[in-house]
Order: C-alpha cells, then sequence, then structure tokens
C-alpha cells in the first residue's frame, strides 16, 4: 500500500512539473470570465435541483456560485460576441452544446434511475 501511495506522489510532481514547463514555453491567455459566468449559471441551477432533491448533495450548487461570482466580478472583461472571431465564435457555441447536452443526460440519467 506504501508503494502505491508513493508512486501516485511522484506522479503528481512530474505532471505538476510537466504543466510548469509547457506553461512557461506558452504566452499567459487571460481567462474568459463570460464562460465562467456561464458554468456558474448552469451549475447553479442543476445544483438548486439537485440540493432539493437530495439535500447533502450541495456540491454543484457550491461551485456554481463561486463560478458565477468570479465571472461577474470581471464583468467588464468580457468579450462581446462581435469581437471574437469565427474560430473562436465556432468553439463556443460548441462548447455550449456540449454542456447542454451533458446536463440534458444527467437529468435523463437520473430521472431513469430514480
Amino acid at each position: 500500500m506504501e508503494w502505491l501511495l508513493f508512486s501516485v506522489v511522484i506522479l503528481a510532481v512530474i505532471l505538476i512539473l510537466l504543466v510548469a514547463f509547457i506553461w512557461k514555453k506558452k504566452k499567459y491567455k487571460e481567462p474568459d470570465y463570460y464562460g465562467f459566468f456561464i458554468i456558474g449559471l448552469i451549475w447553479s441551477v442543476f445544483g438548486a435541483v439537485m440540493t432539493i432533491i437530495d439535500n447533502e448533495n450541495i456540491f454543484f450548487l457550491l461551485m456554481g456560485v463561486v463560478f458565477l461570482a468570479l465571472g461577474a466580478a470581471n464583468r467588464k472583461k468580457w468579450k462581446k460576441w462581435a469581437e471574437l472571431g469565427k474560430k473562436e465564435k465556432n468553439y463556443k457555441l460548441m462548447l455550449v452544446g456540449v454542456l447542454a447536452a451533458v446536463v440534458i443526460a444527467v437529468l435523463v440519467a437520473f430521472i431513469l434511475a430514480s
């Protein structure tokens, strides 16, 4: 059991060093605060539903509120839709579609399971 814990720690250190090395080479890009706001909105609604159903399950609600607050606090840094390039617009539309599909799939699975 000790060797497993030791190997996980070594692997984590290697991954942290690898990520730090890759980030050092790349130019820093500011996060998409509008994306944080949308994710927070989705997670807050989903978390509220899950909290109503199961009072002990408040993880999504708390994370949603954190993302919502982070996005709203940096509202002046949101990029306008007209300012985005075609590639970024397509990426954002695809991301919203995937997130919506995941939320719907989770809700359907939850309803079918209960």
